[in-house]
């Protein structure tokens, strides 16, 4: 996949597709329209996403969106200067289990809803000075959306 696609809703050969790498794409902004809509055989067997150096993402899909993605359980976000978003909806994916994010210093902010991410059990966080601030164990505006996670990293330091 080049990222430059015209027409995204083709999906056909992705049947059963179980990961999926987006790595230097520079006109990535979010996930393509083919991932974004409703549940596709394509999107419902998927485990794990990972996007990687696209310095142009900046959000996972856009306001008023979610995604179908049942059966994913590890999302990994890293090296994306312009990833400045996590939308709410987020908390359709049911079965995460892993949340990395890695080198977006635009990120500020954790989404109001992470506490419905029930399946959510390891989260990192590296190289998002702002998030990582509002992240701070006790006093950062988002400690309370993650300090019942089991296992929490902060720009290499374990919390919990």
């Amino acid at each position: 996949m080049n990222g430059e696609r015209e027409d995204e809703d083709d999906t056909r050969g992705f049947g059963s597709l179980r990961h999926l790498i987006f790595s230097k794409l520079p006109k990535l902004e979010i996930f393509p329209k083919w991932l974004r809509q409703g549940p596709t055989t394509s999107n419902t067997t998927l485990v794990s996403l990972f996007v990687s150096e696209c310095d142009n993402f900046r959000a996972l899909w856009e306001k008023g969106e979610s995604l179908s993605l049942t059966s994913l359980n590890t999302l990994e976000i890293e090296d994306c200067p312009c990833f400045s978003i996590m939308p709410e909806g987020m908390d359709h994916l049911i079965a995460l289990r892993r949340l990395k994010i890695t080198n977006c210093p635009q990120l500020s902010a954790l989404l109001e809803k992470m506490t419905h991410l029930s399946a959510l059990t390891h989260l990192t966080i590296q190289g998002c000075p702002e998030l990582a601030k509002g992240c701070k164990p006790g006093t950062g505006q988002d400690w309370n959306k993650i300090s019942h996670f089991q296992h929490l990293d902060l720009d290499n330091s374990s919390v919990i």
